[in-house]
């Protein structure tokens, strides 16, 4: 009896840690010139200036979520550039095959050059969705490398949690 117990016990914790594990995910996302862009120069010594842009993309290399793929989405960001060195934080928002969104919270840092070439990574938070995703949560970081003509490539890994 204690051992027909134990078994209950143990296939019970087995299924609910199955239930609320995390699943990997990897991408690349390929992005255009950021429409609109707006750019404002600070007028300190440093030279700073404070950019808002929308930046529409696509993924080169997607992934599975619920079964569904990843199809294409925008970010809106904010960042500060100072002396060749950028800070970024935004928002993502993507749209699965299916019509369901998902949003995402990132921020980093990295480097510019005159030419507004670079780098970045950072970190970033699943805060949610619609439809299948509506509970999504999970985290992850990327890495940017953004090019002279505006287009830019981010490689993305993490991990997400549906209930």
């Amino acid at each position: 009896m204690k051992t027909r117990f134990v078994l209950v016990l143990l296939a019970g914790l087995l299924a609910s840690a199955a239930l609320t594990a995390q699943t990997r995910i990897s991408g690349t996302l390929s992005c255009t010139r950021p429409d609109p862009a707006h750019s404002i120069e600070v007028g300190d010594t440093a030279a700073s200036v404070m950019n808002l842009v929308k930046v529409p993309c696509t993924w080169s290399k997607g992934f599975d979520m619920a079964g569904l793929a990843v199809k294409d989405g925008y970010s809106v960001a904010a960042s500060e550039v100072r002396g060749g060195k950028t800070k970024e934080h935004g928002i993502h928002v993507g749209t699965m095959a299916n019509g369901d969104k998902y949003s995402v919270h990132f921020q980093g840092a990295g480097t510019v050059k005159p030419d507004h070439s670079g780098n970045a990574a950072g970190s970033w938070t699943f805060d949610g969705g619609t439809g299948k995703l509506k509970a999504l949560t999970g985290k992850g970081t990327y890495k940017t490398t953004a090019n002279a003509d505006g287009t830019s490539t981010s490689e993305i890994e993490g991990e997400y949690k549906l209930p």
